[in-house]
């Protein structure tokens, strides 16, 4: 594919002139030289003066991958502002801006856990003159409430009598002590699952490198890592999702996304650290690769234009900081539901991003007092579906707040417990939808005729959950009324083992739950297509894609 035939806010005239032009003149150095002056006259048009430079919108060396097949894993190279040296470091770049002090990757560091779940709980803050020193002893605390009592400084003050019966109901010690310990259990296992700096560190070194690849192709683009990996709820085992955005303009997803695809294959089959790749034709089509060492261990679905992922991402990394419990109750779930075999789209069950949107849900409207509210019905200026893509930012705090709520203070145990209850005896999943757009549970009907090009009448079947941006179904993947019904099976099942005995290992280590005898959950009539890319013929991966597209077109004519 020729450079600029895809482009955002260039015209596509412009380039492809500039690129016969220049070939007949010097070949491709000039050919970039001429698409770099039209790419600045274009944004010094287009652009406010003084606008900060995005963190996808780097200075496209004109030397990058120039010769590829030499890379090494001991040399190194400056920023994406100066000419890459003779190669590219792959393990240990050397950057004056590292791509993780941008401000799209730092999240983390406003947004600390405690060390322990009960850290903070009861704790005063530190006076300046502290009034009680080693020769004063501190006045007692309260044995019904554990809160200091002034009055008890005057020596004629009396005690009043402690009703020990209502003050060991209160208690509790036994169930309280047990959902302590399960509180205890799941942050450990949200420590010991969370995403690691260093994980994501290599993560968006990757995602550098894929940028620098695709970008002289594809002339204004941008390359946004979306999904768990910048959401806050990723794992070091979590696959990167990217968003290859070339226009501002939707695509068709049939079509359009699946040629840009195919193309983006094209121009990564020569490079030395792109070991396997595979076209996946699923409604949102996605190119996934593997890589050779040292990005081994991680695997990249890349899409193209699809922007609702780049919004809820920005969606759900606010939400992920607003209450310290919100992320290890989601990876709390998110391991129960992989171990059950509910967690996996390709096989008819829930997506990661469906049982998300089900847990901010719970904590919205299934507690009383609210642990979180809706921050698309509080900032609608900031998290509404016509804002353009390139503006989001997630470290830019909030403003107050005018929500009017209790302080929720229930332990994970309690939380957990809840969810599971909530979904197994509460929520009716035949006449009622989640929206956490709303921050409530509607009738199914209402979200059903939300006016959108994404919505329609068959995704609302079993499992029904908004999307927040496209107001289509999230949980459109459950299809089958036999799946159905073992995920509800699973949730009352998990709540019965969790009551029963207050462990979280119980609750993980289940085994997998079945359609009937010898049929798994997973079982499908049909496959997704896939296509692997033939590095030694490429026009035979063409010609496979090209009729896996036509195919498409004659199923929709019939």
């Amino acid at each position: 594919m020729e450079p600029g035939s895809f482009s955002s806010v260039f015209d596509d005239t412009e380039f492809r002139n500039c690129y016969s032009s220049s070939k007949s003149d010097g070949g491709e150095e000039n050919t970039f030289d001429c698409l770099e002056s039209k790419i600045t006259s274009k944004i010094s048009s287009v652009e406010p003066s003084g606008r900060r430079k995005l963190h996808h919108e780097p200075v496209i060396p004109k030397d990058i991958f120039s010769n590829s097949t030499q890379l090494s894993h001991t040399d190194s190279y400056n920023s994406g502002e100066q000419d890459f040296k003779e190669n590219v470091n792959l393990r240990n770049p050397i950057r004056k801006n590292k791509p993780w002090e941008q401000f799209a990757h730092n999240y983390y560091r406003f947004n600390h856990l405690p060390n322990s779940p009960h850290e903070n709980e009861g704790k005063k803050k530190k006076r300046k003159n502290q009034k009680h020193s080693d020769r004063a002893p501190a006045p007692r605390i309260n044995s019904t409430n554990g809160f200091i009592d002034e009055r008890r400084k005057a020596k004629e003050y009396t005690a009043p009598p402690v009703d020990h019966q209502t003050a060991e109901a209160d208690l509790r010690p036994t169930t309280m002590a047990r959902l302590d310990h399960l509180s205890a259990q799941i942050y450990d296992f949200h420590r010991r699952h969370e995403q690691s700096m260093n994980s994501l560190n290599e993560k968006l070194h990757l995602r550098d490198l894929l940028y620098y690849a695709i970008s002289p192709h594809f002339p204004g683009c941008g390359l946004y890592i979306v999904g768990s990996t910048l959401n806050g709820f990723g794992s070091n085992s979590s696959d990167m999702d990217l968003c290859l955005m070339i226009t501002p303009r939707d695509l068709d997803q049939r079509v359009d996304a699946i040629l840009v695809l195919t193309s983006v294959m094209g121009h990564l089959k020569d490079l030395p650290w792109v070991k396997e790749m595979d076209l996946i034709f699923a409604k949102v089509p996605i190119l996934r690769a593997t890589f050779n060492p040292p990005f081994e261990k991680i695997v990249v679905d890349l899409n193209a234009n699809n922007s609702v992922a780049i919004r809820n991402t920005h969606l759900l990394c606010y939400y992920s900081a607003f209450d310290w419990r919100v992320r290890p109750l989601v990876c709390a779930v998110k391991g129960w539901a992989k171990k059950r075999g509910i967690n996996d789209a390709n096989q008819s069950s829930l997506t990661s991003y469906s049982l998300v949107m089900m847990v901010i849900h719970y904590l919205q409207c299934g507690v009383s007092p609210a642990v979180i509210p809706s921050l698309q019905q509080l900032f609608p200026d900031r998290f509404g579906n016509k804002i353009d893509v390139r503006s989001l930012n997630v470290t830019l705090p909030l403003d107050s707040m005018d929500w009017q709520h209790g302080r929720n203070m229930m332990s994970l145990g309690e939380l957990l417990l809840g969810f599971l209850h909530y979904y197994a005896h509460c929520f009716n999943f035949d006449t009622m939808a989640i929206s956490v757009r709303l921050g409530r549970a509607v009738d199914r009907a209402y979200v059903a005729k939300n006016k959108s090009p994404f919505n329609s009448l068959s995704q609302w079947r079993c499992i029904c959950i908004e999307e927040p941006f496209t107001y289509s179904n999230t949980a459109h993947s459950v299809f089958d009324e036999r799946v159905f019904s073992c995920i509800k099976q699973s949730f009352e099942e998990g709540y019965n083992a969790l009551v029963a005995e207050r462990d979280l290992g119980v609750l993980i280590q289940t085994e997998p739950i079945r359609l009937g005898e010898g049929v798994p959950i997973g079982f499908r009539h049909f496959r997704v297509p896939v296509i692997r890319y033939d590095r030694e013929n490429h026009e035979a991966t063409e010609k496979k894609i090209v009729q896996t597209v036509a195919s498409f077109h004659l199923d929709k004519t019939k």
